[in-house]
């Protein structure tokens, strides 16, 4: 039999968030560096840049890419006619990234050997299946898993 202890120290601590209508979607916290709100002047656009960048930002002497994570996984992109946006910052393989999201909902606790490469009719986009850790059963949806080192080794940032 296994203790409350030992089931705990199964699970990994998330970062869950919401992308526009879709459903909650969540990123492993140990890649979280912050949240933050900023504001649309603070982000520098850069040009010959895919739609999902929205540019670049600096803070605590820290540059990083600003993203659209949204658009960037293939769902409707950010309201652009926002003052400020919602940000995770985080930080893999040395390659400082932000995300911009709709909503930061908070931290869960996910047991990773609960996760599925596909749940029910839940069919990844095109762009969202090469991040995609997996789908958890969540609340009364689909919870969105991403893996945050494919995303940071996409080639968006290694041309």
């Amino acid at each position: 039999m296994q203790t409350m202890t030992s089931a705990k120290s199964l699970e990994e601590a998330y970062l869950e968030f919401q992308l526009g209508t879709k459903g909650p979607v969540a990123l492993p916290m140990a890649s979280a560096k912050a949240v933050l709100m900023i504001g649309a002047q603070q982000i520098t656009p850069m040009p010959l840049m895919p739609a999902c960048v929205l540019g670049l930002s600096n803070r605590r002497s820290r540059v990083s890419w600003v993203v659209d994570l949204s658009m960037m996984l293939g769902f409707n992109p950010l309201d652009m006619n926002v003052q400020r946006y919602t940000i995770i910052q985080i930080q893999a393989e040395e390659i400082p990234l932000s995300f911009a999201v709709q909503k930061v909902h908070g931290v869960i606790r996910l047991a990773n050997e609960r996760l599925q490469s596909s749940i029910g009719t839940e069919t990844p986009t095109p762009e969202l299946m090469p991040f995609l850790r997996g789908y958890l059963p969540y609340k009364e949806g689909i919870l969105t898993v991403l893996d945050v080192a494919a995303i940071v080794s996409s080639p968006l940032w290694n041309p």
